[in-house]
């Protein structure tokens, strides 16, 4: 009996039916993952930012989301890549305050995400806002689904009308180059809890504990290759990926973390460390790391190769600055000017040949997009303006009409403290002082002398 049941167990290992480390072979696979995150609300581009360019400090335009579109069009007719945004859509600038997430949503629609992480500030107006976000992003062909396989809603609430995973799913699964490649979203659970506005009834789950359980489930679906799309900050990235089986790759966000080497852009771009970051997971299999700043300014571009058994065999890439075409350097009178055509040929050249740096026009589509919306935000600052100045004149303080000679008495009392004299016998020089007051009554001045203060009248 023994020897049979070795036999059957031998021959159901052969068939590939129930040994776990007896996992078919797939296709070696090089994936490229673009991505973003923490881009709250921040659609215009910043002006005159300094960075050092050929060495020399110089004043670019840096991000904008027209710019960032235009980024990922270079990924377009390729299929081997994934196009992630890692949480925080929404909050930050008027764009928010205006359209409550509209103006991200379509914006981010110019690009088509494959997934999106669920923020935690995606909750600071609550559930019902995050679902109208939703349903924005919802408009259209581009369909991004929002992953958060640690928070379950409760039934009946705006984000899980008839399901928990109505709005919010645990996963998605992409086939890239025949292979699947599951991504999974996670949200940072006590900051959302304790900073945001989810309903009570929402329950957030332990990171760790629903990503084990999410990839352990993909595994059994068969998909090898796991990506935690996560919301939950880049030193907790390191940490989890330490606890977590089969994990592959994580893309972040959160802690709006530059990661790679800027350091030859000057001070203010100092990077958090290496991009990617190559960790370890439980299994003591490599995982790499990667996030991209914040604010739109970015762009995450992470190379990652694995073997037909599913496991990453290694990982590279760049984080680069988006930046516009135009530059300025100081003068002989160090101000800032428009550089003349030599000079700009050179910092072009520069910038081409440094990967930190992508210099881009706008996307045409998604600048026509924010120029609608860019227009509303422009007349409420014209009206804002108009309104505080207003304000300003109706509390203008009233002019003080003093006689004129109460003006002059005060001029004469304050040319008199200025006075100085010489005190007798020599010595130093000291301001004159003002004389005693003279009390006409006997009383008073008795009092006066002897230092005693005036008299109380009662009744």
């Amino acid at each position: 009996m023994m020897l049979a049941s070795i036999a059957l167990a031998a021959a159901l290992v052969a068939c590939g039916g129930s040994d776990d480390n007896d996992t078919p072979a797939q296709q070696p696979l090089a994936l490229t993952i673009a991505h973003i995150n923490d881009h709250h609300s921040n659609l215009d581009a910043f002006a005159a930012q300094t960075m050092k360019i050929g060495g020399v400090d110089t004043q670019v335009e840096l991000g904008g989301f027209a710019r960032v579109s235009q980024a990922f069009k270079a990924y377009e007719g390729r299929d081997d890549v994934l196009k992630l945004h890692a949480g925080d859509a929404n909050t930050g600038t008027l764009y928010y305050t205006l359209f409550k997430g509209q103006a991200d949503a379509d914006l981010m629609n110019t690009i088509c995400f494959d997934a999106m992480a669920a923020g935690n500030h995606e909750f600071d107006d609550g559930d019902a806002q995050f679902k109208s976000f939703i349903d924005h992003l919802h408009t259209g062909a581009c369909q991004t689904p929002v992953l958060a396989a640690n928070i379950k809603p409760q039934v009946g609430t705006p984000l899980a009308p008839k399901a928990t995973d109505d709005y919010l799913k645990p996963y998605t699964i992409k086939t890239v180059k025949g292979v699947q490649v599951g991504i999974i979203g996670l949200t940072v659970k006590g900051k959302t809890q304790n900073s945001s506005s989810p309903l009570a009834t929402t329950v957030f789950e332990d990171e760790a504990v629903a990503a084990q359980r999410t990839i352990d489930q993909l595994k059994g679906q068969g998909v090898k290759h796991i990506v935690l799309l996560t919301h939950i900050g880049y030193q907790d990235d390191k940490r989890l990926a330490a606890q977590l089986t089969d994990v592959d790759v994580i893309i972040g966000g959160d802690s709006h973390t530059l990661l790679g080497d800027f350091s030859h852009l000057g001070s203010g771009y100092a990077a958090a460390g290496a991009y990617p970051t190559q960790a370890v997971n439980k299994d003591g299999k490599p995982v790499c790391i990667g996030q991209a700043w914040e604010y739109s300014k970015a762009i995450g571009e992470m190379r990652v190769s694995f073997n037909d058994q599913g496991e990453v065999t290694a990982c590279g890439g760049q984080a680069a600055l988006v930046i516009g075409d135009s530059f300025k350097r100081q003068d002989a009178e160090g101000k800032w000017a428009a550089v003349d055509a030599a000079t700009q040929q050179q910092i072009v050249a520069a910038v081409n040949a440094d990967p930190s740096l992508k210099m881009l026009t706008a996307d045409p589509g998604a600048a026509g997009v924010l120029k609608a919306y860019s227009g509303q935000v422009d007349e409420l600052k014209k009206q804002t303006i108009g309104t505080a100045t207003e304000a300003l004149c109706l509390v203008r303080p009233r002019p003080h009409h003093q006689p004129q000679r109460r003006h002059a008495r005060l001029r004469r009392r304050q040319q008199a403290g200025a006075r100085q004299r010489h005190r007798p016998g020599g010595g130093a020089v000291l301001p004159q002082r003002q004389p005693a007051r003279r009390h006409r009554h006997p009383e008073r001045r008795r009092r006066a002398r002897a230092g005693e203060g005036r008299p109380h009248h009662h009744g």
